[in-house]
């Protein structure tokens, strides 16, 4: 009998009975680490990697069973009159109209996490939120920046300007994480959001990992460097929403016993997040400085000729 080879399309792509086996030992798993049943550091990150894969494989089957719905609204009475309105029209056929509503969208939760982080910072007096609300304020900038070119037809040049802006702007905010990376090492990740607000963290976390994984199958098949930016970004909110909670938590659930292992583990997150955003925001940059140079040759041997 010939055993099938495992790939990792398959780990991240089980089918939808091993996602319910897995996710709900994983998110109830997590909700007793949240509730303080489960305060081992040890187990505690081990159960948060196990969330953190159940979320990555439902929200994988969300998205191969999102593949199928579009075929079946098509099909709904409700669809056709939907779509002989101008709005409705719009929306279902104009890839860059949709994309500035879901931008928005993205926009106002990151400004109301940005709003959440201001006021822990004022009432805490916590140097982590004050750094965290300018760190969003700058991510909203980039969104913003995105979001008001989004449904506009621009030239390559124009597209690949944004795309380097975004870039820049990624490198600076990425000066700004280096600083509270380095302020939670130095204080022994001795952070944590208050009452309900890790709820709210985790919360914000979790939803920028989807929208991360949603915007990589949905900007994809689209060669506009603008809506690879409009990516990177969610991907970047994604993965510093997800060290802030990783951090949040190890302060809330460690022991003195763990403060060695939690120590260890806030500063290779630290380092892997940091390394990871600046080497994105460097592609960005030479990569559409190149493309940018180029263009420009083109068009002077298009006018010499």
């Amino acid at each position: 009998m010939r055993i099938k080879k495992i790939t990792v399309y398959d780990i991240f792509n089980p089918n939808a009975a091993v996602t319910l086996l897995i996710s709900v030992p994983g998110f109830t798993l997590m909700a007793l680490c949240l509730a303080e049943v489960i305060t081992n550091i040890i187990l505690t990150v081990i159960f948060y990697l196990i969330a953190s894969y159940s979320l990555i494989i439902c929200i994988t089957l969300a998205v191969r069973s999102a593949r199928k719905l579009p075929a079946l609204i098509q099909k709904l009475p409700v669809y056709k009159k939907i779509i002989e309105t101008p709005l409705g029209y719009k929306f279902f056929c104009d890839v860059g109209f949709r994309t500035k509503i879901f931008l928005f969208l993205s926009l106002i939760i990151n400004l109301f996490f940005c709003a959440t982080n201001i006021a822990s910072a004022a009432a805490q007096k916590s140097v982590w939120c004050a750094f965290l609300a300018v760190y969003y304020i700058m991510l909203a900038g980039m969104r913003l920046t995105v979001l008001r070119k989004a449904d506009k037809n621009l030239s390559a040049a124009e597209e690949l300007k944004i795309y380097r802006a975004c870039g820049i702007m990624l490198l600076i905010t990425n000066q700004i994480l280096t600083v509270i990376s380095v302020y939670v090492v130095k204080s022994s990740g001795s952070f944590s959001y208050k009452g309900v607000l890790i709820y709210a963290a985790a919360f914000f976390a979790f939803y920028n990992i989807i929208a991360a994984i949603s915007n990589i199958f949905k900007y994809r098949k689209y060669n506009r460097p603008s809506l690879s930016a409009a990516k990177i970004i969610s991907f970047t909110a994604a993965v510093v929403s997800m060290f802030a909670l990783e951090t949040a938590m190890l302060s809330r659930f460690s022991t003195e016993a763990d403060r060695e292992f939690s120590h260890i583990m806030t500063c290779v997150s630290a380092a892997a997040v940091c390394t990871g955003v600046m080497i994105m925001a460097v592609y960005m940059v030479a990569r559409s400085t190149a493309k940018l140079k180029s263009e420009t040759e083109n068009e002077v041997q298009n006018n010499a000729g």
